[in-house]
C-alpha cells in the first residue's frame, strides 16, 4: 500500500498553549510520571489535523476513503471486543462507598491512586503526550464543561476533534481561571495483557479521569 508523505507541521507544538500555573505544573508532573519522548500540544488546526490523520494512514490505523465519494473520510478498525469501557474494570473512587451507588464499583481512592500511579509510570515511553484542552459545548457559554485530556493515541487527539471544541482557543479560556477544569489522562498502555484491558478511576474530588487501555486504535474518555 503506497503511504502518504507527512509533511512536517510548520507551528511548534513543544510550546506551551497555556499560560496557566497550574495547569502547567500538572502536565510536568504527568510527564514526569509517564516519561514520553515529546510532548505535543494540540491547537486543533486544520493542518494538524490533516498531519495526524496522514500519519494514522502511514501507520495503519486509518484507511483514507475514496475522495470523491467519500472526502476527508477515513475508515478505521477496531477490534470486536472494544468497547468504550469494561464495566467490571470501572470505578468510581469516592471517598464513601455508598456514594458510588448501588449499580458501580467502588475502590478507596487513595489505594486506585497508589495502583494507577503504578500503570501509568512509564507508560508513555517512546511516544508523544498529546496536551489537549477541550470544550463540552460553546467555548464562552456558561453551560459548558471544559477539560484537558493527556493520552498518547493520535487516534485520540482526531475523534477528539469532532466530539467537541478543541485547541487555541479553549487554552486561552482556561487562561481566564474562571471555570473548573476536568483533568484527564489517558494512555495506551503497555500494552496490557489481554485478561486486563483496562483502569479507570474518579478521584475523591470527583473531576479526575484516569484510564489505561491496551488498544491503540480507540477513543477513551469519560
Amino acid at each position: 500500500m503506497a503511504h502518504s508523505t507527512i509533511a512536517e507541521p510548520k507551528t511548534r507544538h513543544d510550546v506551551p498553549l497555556a499560560k496557566n500555573k497550574h495547569l502547567l505544573r500538572w502536565v510536568e508532573k504527568m510527564v514526569e510520571l509517564t516519561t514520553p519522548a515529546r510532548v505535543h500540544w494540540v491547537d486543533g488546526s486544520d493542518e494538524e489535523n490533516e498531519h495526524l490523520c496522514t500519519e494514522l494512514v502511514n501507520n495503519g490505523t486509518f484507511i483514507k476513503l475514496n475522495e470523491k465519494l467519500w472526502p476527508n473520510c477515513y475508515y478505521a478498525r477496531s477490534d470486536a471486543s472494544d468497547v468504550a469501557r469494561v464495566e467490571d474494570r470501572t470505578f468510581i473512587c469516592s471517598l464513601s462507598k455508598d456514594a458510588a451507588g448501588p449499580t458501580n464499583n467502588w475502590e478507596d481512592p487513595f489505594a486506585m491512586r497508589k495502583k494507577l500511579r503504578g500503570f501509568f509510570n512509564g507508560c508513555m515511553k517512546g511516544r508523544t503526550m498529546y496536551v489537549l484542552a477541550f470544550s463540552m459545548g460553546p467555548i464562552d457559554s456558561p453551560m459548558s464543561q471544559i477539560g484537558v485530556q493527556l493520552t498518547d493515541s493520535p487516534y485520540v487527539v482526531v475523534n477528539m476533534r469532532i466530539m467537541a471544541r478543541i485547541g487555541t482557543k479553549v487554552f486561552k479560556e482556561i487562561d481566564k481561571d474562571t471555570k473548573r477544569v476536568v483533568p484527564c489522562l489517558h494512555s495506551v498502555g503497555a500494552p496490557l495483557e489481554p485478561e486486563n484491558p483496562l483502569a479507570a478511576a474518579q478521584t475523591p474530588e470527583g473531576d479526575q479521569v484516569m484510564k489505561l487501555s491496551g488498544r491503540s486504535n480507540r477513543l477513551v474518555r469519560e
